[in-house]
């Protein structure tokens, strides 16, 4: 027979990401020709992106003085962004053929808001039983000296770009 192993451990790692916005725009059209439209565009848009990491990690210590260890470290970003926004539109057309073009930048603030989170649990054996302890604050990766959370704002441009080519089969 082999020998008993002394340290068995587990890893989970998990993400998570959330997209969404949503704008408000008014447009007036500045070129209509058979073959050519333009249209000026003006706004406000809202944009949010928010990421999250999880790491756990459990080792379970059979030699020494045995017992399990289970630590956790979360990292959350949640991005916030408000502003005005301009842009244009162009639909090309020649023959069965178009090219709509949109182009748009937001200037604003985005918020942001980073928290960071650890904990370890220890069970030891003791004499009648096993002792648990939990030790907040402090994971591998989140110590006392990056705990917490932090808030900032800052000036923002949020560009987007949209190019669609295709063919119109009928009027």
């Amino acid at each position: 027979l082999g020998e008993i192993p002394t340290l068995y451990s587990t890893l989970a790692l998990s993400t998570s990401v959330r997209v969404q916005g949503w704008e408000v725009q008014a447009v007036a059209n500045a070129v209509d020709h058979e073959r050519i439209k333009l249209n000026a565009m003006i706004g406000y848009r809202y944009f949010m992106a928010n990421e999250g990491l999880r790491i756990e990690q459990r080792q379970f210590r059979y030699s020494g003085v045995g017992g399990i260890v289970e630590t956790a470290d979360q990292f959350d970003a949640h991005n916030r962004f408000h502003g005005g926004q301009l842009g244009m539109s162009a639909d090309l057309r020649a023959g069965v053929v178009f090219c709509e073009l949109i182009a748009k930048v937001a200037l604003g603030q985005n918020y942001q808001v980073v928290k960071t989170e650890g904990m370890t649990h220890l069970l030891l054996p003791a004499v009648g039983g096993a002792t648990y302890q939990t030790y907040g604050g402090s994971g591998i990766f989140v110590q006392p000296s990056n705990f917490g959370r932090e808030l900032r704002g800052a000036f923002a441009v949020l560009p987007e770009g949209t190019i669609k080519l295709g063919f119109r089969w009928g009027p």
